[in-house]
């Protein structure tokens, strides 16, 4: 079924050539990543479950070297 979600996640690759970390939980649509200008935090569009689509993208943000992603805009319809 993978061609009828918009499931999407965010990784990260050390530039030495190390095996990619999964940064997002899985099951969710990630899009745009940014990250912050001090390289602790990457900033994202995105929702929570990607079969319950469509959605109002909301704003998260998830530690560069891991963590629970939290949204800052869950608030706002």
């Amino acid at each position: 079924d993978r061609d009828r979600d918009h499931a999407e996640d965010i990784f990260v690759v050390d530039a030495a050539g190390c095996e990619p970390v999964r940064l997002t939980p899985g099951g969710g649509a990630c899009t745009l990543p940014a990250w912050s200008p001090d390289g602790q935090t990457i900033a994202y569009l995105g929702y929570a479950d990607a079969e319950d689509a469509p959605r109002n993208s909301r704003l998260w943000l998830v530690p560069a070297v891991g963590g629970t992603p939290h949204c800052l805009t869950m608030g706002f319809d």
